[in-house]
C-alpha cells in the first residue's frame, strides 16, 4: 500500500512568493479599473475576473493583463 502525501498547495502552484504577489497586484489593478471604468463593485469585479479565467481556461493573471491593456490610459 502506498503512503499518502499531504497536499501542499505551494508545491502545486509552481510559483514563487514574488510571482504570487505580482499576480495579486495585477489582479487588484484590474479590479480597480473595472470598478472605475465600468462601475462594478469589488465583488462584481472579482467574480468577473474569475469567471473569465474559468471560461477561457486561462490564469487570472492573464485576464488581469488583458483588462489593464484595455482600460488603462
Amino acid at each position: 500500500m502506498a503512503a499518502v502525501k499531504a497536499f501542499d498547495p505551494a508545491a502545486c502552484a509552481g510559483s514563487s512568493p514574488e510571482r504570487r504577489r505580482d499576480d495579486a497586484l495585477l489582479i487588484d489593478r484590474a479590479k480597480q479599473l473595472l470598478m472605475s471604468c465600468l462601475g462594478m463593485s469589488e465583488a462584481q469585479a472579482h467574480r468577473y475576473i474569475e469567471k473569465c479565467a474559468m471560461d477561457g481556461c486561462v490564469k487570472r493573471r492573464e485576464i488581469a493583463v488583458r483588462i489593464i491593456l484595455t482600460y488603462d490610459d
